[in-house]
């Protein structure tokens, strides 16, 4: 990888907060395209502005649109955009879920190894991390190479 250059990124917050950072980008020397890859922070994820303590809050069921401590967030997410995040789970969750049974990902990047034998290691992880799940499993997927699908690649 070589460095590229900075871009702006926005980070949208609870309160209507917003707050711009400078993001790394980097020039893959090797991939056929010379694709290039942004370098985020654990509170951004690629492809959206919310805070992902917000979207993890919304894909927990613990932030809904009428709830009081949200009513002043001058930006808040619409319903369309709480129902894309949830179909964006449930279009990746097989593949995280097989992603965190292994052990070497598990164990390099989030610090403990999920049971091969669990059934659903994201429903495990909500529960040993429940406030940091959702940048554990960005960290550990997109650190090592992988990615997620976007929901809007479908229909």
């Amino acid at each position: 990888m070589k460095f590229k250059d900075h871009v702006l990124r926005l980070e949208k917050m609870a309160g209507g907060e917003k707050q711009e950072f400078l993001i790394e980008r980097w020039k893959c020397q090797f991939c056929p395209k010379q694709k290039l890859h942004r370098v985020l922070p654990d509170f951004l994820a690629p492809n959206k502005h919310y805070n992902t303590d917000i979207i993890a809050d919304v894909l927990d069921n613990n932030l809904k649109t009428d709830q009081e401590d949200y009513e002043d967030f001058e930006d808040y997410p619409c319903e369309k955009t709480l129902e894309r995040w949830s179909a964006w789970l449930t279009l990746n969750l097989a593949f995280i879920n097989t992603y965190l049974r292994s052990e070497d990902v598990c164990l390099s990047t989030i610090g403990f190894i999920l049971s091969s034998s669990t059934e659903d290691p994201v429903a495990c992880l909500r529960q040993k991390e429940p406030l940091l799940w959702r940048r554990i499993v960005l960290r550990a997927i997109y650190n090592t190479g992988s990615s997620l699908e976007s929901y809007h690649d479908h229909p």
